[in-house]
């Protein structure tokens, strides 16, 4: 799975985490944005899909399918490829577009370096100014410490250089207090350090780290841009959240007077740290005063938005779910034969011989090659994928010149036989024959570059009015640029 297509895939589930956010996001705990998020970043960051058939793109593929095949007939060379490019919801990048990619991994790499080097420039910048702080001597601190133990040593460290807390450090975490800070006010000051400690308990750095890496890798998307803002804001959300559930409810107006007064006023980024205030202290106050408790409606709401927007939006469609009913619909309306035609007997056994012996036959191929092939239109049968033949023909470089005529004889009456002939670089490189009669494929090969006449796993499928051939018999016998997984 290429970078683009992992891009616009996320992208649909990002829209749609957004408008559930809009909608919701005073009604539902807020930990329930922060696993969405957690979702849409495995979807930007991992390269490999979840098939579901479930997904939207299940449905997408099917409802493409009923209106693409509803009135095709197999008239001449234009309707042969009716449908050859239902199954092509899984977005990629053009085959024929790869050889001239390189500028755009050359663009693509610029960006990525100037993220990188922006976010890596910030961070390293203000963990110098870090290293000055002092340690803090306060016993309300200490006592603090005790009751608060996590395997992970904490430190707790005061600096003039900033002017709200924040926690940095994943081994090593400090919490990092201002020098102003009112160190008699013991309420307000265990709210801050209650924060922070939901921050490193949780390992909110790591968080905030995949979320810098989806912007790097994916920073031509101004969606993922609009990510990284709404889940950093989510994070804090959803530690207010946390805070006030073991502090008690009663003190959400205390918790959000402490808000008030710490609200920061820098205007430079700290992208790698957890700071008490980052974003949108209005967003956080008002979410505080609305505050409810948990109730087994709203935990189970929680757990049917996740699962189903994940579902739904985060997965891909199921292979079996698209290909299974255009099998059973071969299987049932469309049979396909592999026999020999009439015009065997023009041919000598050692012809016969030297075909079969030449052209190589329909066998599964690996998981990872299948991945491609599905998103190229090709149909599952039994593992084996078979690919439209004049598309994939032509997504290989040849020029594919068809001719149709009647061929009816007592054995196959009302036969058609197409004629299909390849040509690239001016050369014909030979000529597929597949004769139709009333449904029923019936192929014989000339030359012997496509399949093999005997070859009773069937090469060659028509399915809806579309041709399809074996992928393996593209690959070897006609994929000379290695243009095919």
């Amino acid at each position: 799975m290429n970078i683009l297509t992992m891009s616009l895939s996320a992208s649909v589930f990002i829209l749609a985490i957004i408008i559930i956010r809009a909608l919701a996001l005073y009604s539902l705990p807020k930990m329930t944005f922060f696993a969405l998020w957690i979702v849409a970043l495995c979807r930007l960051i991992i390269p490999f899909s979840v098939h579901s058939p479930f997904s939207l793109y299940t449905l997408i593929n099917m409802l493409r399918t009923h209106f693409s095949t509803t009135d095709a007939t197999i008239i001449g060379m234009a309707s042969i490829n009716v449908g050859a490019a239902v199954d092509t919801i899984n977005i990629s990048l053009p085959k024929t577009a790869s050889e001239n990619i390189s500028p755009l991994i050359a663009v693509w790499f610029i960006g990525f370096l100037a993220c990188a080097l922006f976010f890596l420039i910030t961070h390293f910048r203000w963990r110098s100014e870090y290293k000055t702080a002092l340690p803090i001597d306060n016993e309300f601190i200490r006592a603090w410490q005790q009751i608060h133990l996590i395997r992970r040593k904490v430190e707790i460290r005061q600096s003039d250089k900033i002017t709200s807390p924040l926690a940095y450090g994943i081994f090593r975490p400090v919490i990092l207090l201002p020098k102003g800070t009112e160190w008699a006010n013991e309420k307000h000051l265990e709210y801050i350090l209650m924060h922070e400690y939901v921050h490193i308990r949780r390992f909110d750095i790591i968080m905030k780290l995949l979320l810098i890496a989806a912007v790097c890798v994916h920073w031509f998307n101004p969606l993922v841009w609009i990510m990284y803002i709404l889940a950093n804001r989510d994070i804090e959300l959803s530690c207010d959240e946390a805070v006030l559930r073991a502090v008690g409810g009663t003190m959400k107006s205390a918790y959000a007077l402490t808000l008030i007064k710490l609200e920061e006023k820098r205007s430079s980024m700290i992208p790698l740290i957890s700071n008490f205030s980052k974003n949108a202290i209005e967003e956080r106050i008002v979410s505080i005063m609305k505050m409810k408790k948990i109730t087994i409606i709203t935990f189970l709401a929680t757990v049917l938005i996740v699962a189903g927007l994940s579902t739904v939006f985060a997965t891909i469609a199921k292979n079996d779910t698209r290909n299974s009913d255009r099998v059973s619909t071969t299987e049932s309306s469309t049979s396909t034969v592999a026999v020999p035609s009439s015009s065997n007997s023009t041919i000598s056994p050692d012809r016969l011989a030297k075909i079969e012996a030449d052209t190589p036959s329909a066998k599964p191929i690996d998981e990872k090659a299948l991945q491609e092939y599905w998103k190229m239109g090709a149909l599952n049968v039994d593992g084996v994928p078979y690919l439209p033949l004049v598309d994939t023909a032509k997504n290989l470089g040849y020029t594919v010149n068809v001719d149709t005529k009647n061929i009816d004889s007592a054995e196959y009456p009302n036969t058609v036989e197409y004629n299909y002939e390849l040509v690239k670089d001016g050369k014909s490189l030979g000529i597929a024959s597949i004769d139709i009669s009333n449904g029923k494929v019936v192929t014989y090969m000339i030359d012997g570059i496509f399949l093999n006449t005997h070859d009773k796993a069937t090469n060659i499928i028509l399915q809806k009015d579309t041709v399809y051939m074996s992928a393996q018999l593209f690959k070897e016998a006609l994929d000379t640029s290695n243009k095919l997984p």
